[in-house]
Formats: C-alpha cells, structure tokens, sequence
C-alpha cells in the first residue's frame, strides 16, 4: 500500500459519514445534493475519471490556495469527491422525497 493510500484510508476512515449523510440530507443541503446531475455523480464516482478529477482538484485548489497545493492534496479532494459521489448515488436510490 502507498503512503498515499495509506493517508488517504486513515483519513476517510475516521470520517463521521452518517453524519456527513445526515447533513446532506437535510433540508439545508438536500435540494443541493439533489440538483447534482445523476450524469455528474457518475463521472465523479467511476474510478477510470480519477486522473481527470485530480487535475481539476490541483487546478481548483491552486486557484484558492497556490502557495499550499500539492498534488497529494489534489489526490485526496479528488478520492473524497469520489467516495461522496458513490454515497449520493446509493443514497438516491434507497431514499425518495
């Protein structure tokens, strides 16, 4: 296993995700989550669009923070938008409103 992965399976795994879902699926944030393109999530959450989702993470953190970014940080925003994408997607399926 990389560092990479290794930092990567420390960090999600210490994620509170049902709180992260609860969130999500709040009023606040449900109509957000829910205006998503299904066609989006899918991008995000298929493994083959990694790279792509990588340089778009460098690209948008460079713009927020260029001093700070590192690829690594890119891998890891890009990884977390992936796992997030797969739980909307799981959770429009089982959830209706």
């Amino acid at each position: 296993m990389t560092d990479f992965t290794s930092d990567i399976n420390k960090y999600t795994d210490s994620l509170p995700w049902v709180d992260l879902i609860d969130v999500f699926k709040s009023e606040k944030y449900f109509d957000i989550v829910q205006a998503i393109p299904e066609e989006t999530l899918h991008f995000a959450a298929n493994p083959d669009n990694r790279d792509f989702m990588i340089k778009s993470a460098l690209k948008s953190l460079q713009k927020s923070n260029p001093e700070e970014t590192n690829e690594d940080q890119a891998k890891l925003l890009a990884d977390l938008m992936s796992v997030m994408a797969r739980m909307f997607l799981q959770d429009r399926k089982t959830t209706k409103r």
